[in-house]
């Protein structure tokens, strides 16, 4: 049963699955530092989020750019013929629909994002689910006991992602016209309370994303599923951090006091 697994989780032994975890490897290595560093302009942390981007699109549209293609890839995994039909392809249509559901209803957006910044993400987001689907293990080759766990730690995961985005959209008063024009001056930040943040975590929809991502991991069940819920695990980890020092900065400490807050659990 141990040696099954195992074989089920190696890399594919071919040159192109030898090459996709040698650069998975590379990005593990590379993107947590990166992140750190150089955040993503689409971020609110950026280090020159006060300069206007290149070719900008309105908030809403570049992360439409970033999920719908993933959406689409996952979703082709489960219907197109000839593609590989794996459980994991479920599990990514699920979280990348999500993802534009609360793009278009649940968040609340201003400013832009640069088209070739949402453009690049995108691209990163399509291939990981076109890796993760077609490597997987097929639907009825699982191992149980990790369909289970990956089954049930995706659950949880979504729904906390989904809780603690509402919480965060709920800070920003709703107002009349397009969000996505709204100036400097109509964005009033507040520190966010309610679930996990009232517990002292200051990015606990990172920390149920990384759930997430760990469910379809064990349900995919293979070396470059885990490869990405690593890698996430490095960009998410950057961000809290980046999140907690822009928090320290933002707010007072009687506020929101460092002191007493983490960076993803309690």
């Amino acid at each position: 049963m141990m040696m099954s697994v195992i074989e089920r989780i190696a890399p594919p032994s071919n040159v192109l699955g030898y090459a996709l975890t040698a650069f998975q490897l590379f990005a593990i290595s590379a993107i947590y530092k990166e992140e750190r560093n150089a955040p993503a302009q689409y971020s609110k942390f950026a280090n020159d989020a006060k300069k206007k981007p290149k070719d900008p699109v309105p908030s809403r549209v570049g992360m439409m750019i970033i999920y719908t293609p993933a959406f689409l890839v996952s979703l082709c995994f489960q219907f197109v013929p000839y593609l590989p039909k794996c459980t994991a392809a479920l599990l990514l249509t699920i979280h990348f629909a999500k993802r534009c559901f609360e793009v278009l209803f649940i968040h609340k957006y201003s400013g832009s994002v640069p088209k070739a910044k949402a453009i690049e993400i995108s691209t990163l987001y399509s291939l990981t689910a076109a890796i993760v689907c077609y490597y997987a293990v097929p639907v009825g080759a699982n191992d149980d006991a990790f369909l289970t766990v990956g089954q049930v730690a995706f659950v949880i995961g979504q729904i906390g992602n989904f809780y603690h985005h509402y919480l965060l959209a709920s800070l920003r008063k709703k107002k009349t016209g397009n969000d996505d024009k709204k100036s400097s001056a109509d964005k009033k930040y507040v520190p966010p309370t309610g679930g996990f943040f009232s517990l002292g975590v200051t990015a606990p929809h990172y920390f149920f994303e990384l759930m997430a991502w760990f469910g379809i991991a064990c349900v995919a069940q293979q070396v470059n599923a885990f490869g990405a819920f690593i890698a996430t695990i490095m960009y998410l980890t950057a961000r809290a951090k980046n999140q907690f020092d822009w928090n320290a900065m933002k707010f007072s400490k009687k506020e929101w006091d460092p002191a007493t807050k983490t960076y993803l659990i309690p």
